[in-house]
């Protein structure tokens, strides 16, 4: 950990402590900026702004100035706009990361979809990679289903899945087609 890094720890805990969300800390002068590369870069004037996600902190945007006099022209309030906004597009680009994985994972076994295998094998075929697919599915699973009931048909399809994503690991994917074909590349 550096100094600044530890230095910006440090701050998120007192401003965690201290229970403000966007709260501002300034530091002044020479003795009072306590993390090692402030000397040396001879920071006089710094600035502290928490970027949250509700109540999850994400980061932070840290000013510093060697110039003392900063604290005039420098505005607070606009980067605590700035801080709202960065808020706003690290909040967005978590939830469509979510929105992705929803739509590429199976949400009862967990693998991946046909959706995504499309994703991963489009580039791969445009440039002529070479690729094996080999369709698979589960034997008698509908008289499985009919006999001991969806609960265990269903624990069938996430078993068979840990299986097939172990066996393919580092080797390709596995991926759940539909019912209870399982198509691996």
């Amino acid at each position: 950990e550096t100094a600044v890094q530890g230095y910006v720890n440090e701050l998120n805990e007192q401003v965690r402590e201290r229970g403000k969300k966007g709260y501002a800390m300034y530091t002044e002068g020479d003795n009072s900026l306590n993390y090692i590369t402030a000397d040396t870069r001879q920071i006089k004037y710094m600035f502290y702004i928490p970027i949250y996600r509700g109540e999850n902190l994400l980061g932070s945007l840290m000013v510093e100035s060697r110039n003392p006099e900063c604290r005039k022209t420098l505005s607070l309030n606009f980067f605590k706009l700035v801080v709202e906004n960065i808020s706003l597009v690290l909040s967005n680009i978590i939830l469509m990361k979510q929105v992705i994985a929803t739509a590429q994972t199976d949400a009862l076994t967990g693998a991946y979809t046909r959706k995504h295998i499309d994703v991963f094998t489009n580039p791969l075929i445009k440039t002529g990679t070479s690729m094996c697919f080999i369709m698979s599915d589960i034997d008698f699973f509908k008289k499985f289903n009919d006999n001991y009931g969806h609960d265990c048909g269903d624990e069938v399809l996430r078993a068979v899945s840990r299986i097939l994503e172990t066996a393919m690991k580092g080797r390709g994917y596995a991926s759940r087609w539909g019912g209870e074909e399982f198509l691996l590349v």
